[in-house]
């Protein structure tokens, strides 16, 4: 065979593979996912859209999280952290949920989230998760002017149970950072 033929069956080969995967798409993701945002810090950050899905990316499935947000604050924002909480189909938390640190605009923009900006950034997980139900909320600010924001949880934890009555189990509505081991 020639070298184009070579290419050009390479070619075909892969675009009918691709898009195999996402057809399969639809396929691994439950139609009646919840994605729910709770405001709860909407005097400084405003979470506007969230949503998630199980999506072919890079060479695999995998669980993709999107989140937009606007600084509705009158001081520039140097860094918040969001915290995501999984679902799976039985109201049931799933382990892998966490902490997301926004530093500036996004992971790509570190300059400070001016007054009245907005944004928007991902995460893509290492492979593809039976979510139904994934809540994000505001855990802390940090203002360019070194002043800090925390949230009050026990009010964040009622307005989850507010919005998902379903939820017996919450599982760990604030997760603490991962220590470094020592040697």
């Amino acid at each position: 065979m020639r070298r184009g033929s070579w290419t050009a069956l390479t070619a075909a080969v892969m675009l009918t593979l691709t898009g195999s995967a996402l057809a399969q798409t639809d396929k691994l993701n439950f139609p009646n996912r919840q994605a729910v945002i709770i405001n709860n810090a909407n005097s400084y950050v405003d979470l506007t859209s969230f949503g998630f899905e199980n999506r072919y990316s890079q060479s695999t499935f995998r669980l993709i999280t999107n989140l937009a947000w606007k600084n509705v604050s009158t001081k520039p924002i140097t860094a918040f952290e969001v915290v995501v909480l999984k679902y799976d189909p039985f109201n049931r938390p799933i382990f892998g949920g966490g902490q997301w640190m926004i530093t500036g605009h996004n992971s790509g923009d570190w300059t400070p989230l001016m007054p009245g900006q907005s944004s928007n950034d991902g995460l893509v997980g290492y492979e593809s998760e039976p979510v139904l139900t994934s809540v994000v909320y505001v855990r802390a600010i940090r203002f360019q002017d070194g002043n800090v924001w925390s949230a009050d949880l026990p009010a964040v934890e009622k307005a989850i149970r507010q919005k998902l009555p379903v939820l017996k189990d919450l599982g760990e509505v604030s997760p603490s950072a991962k220590k470094a081991k020592s040697p």
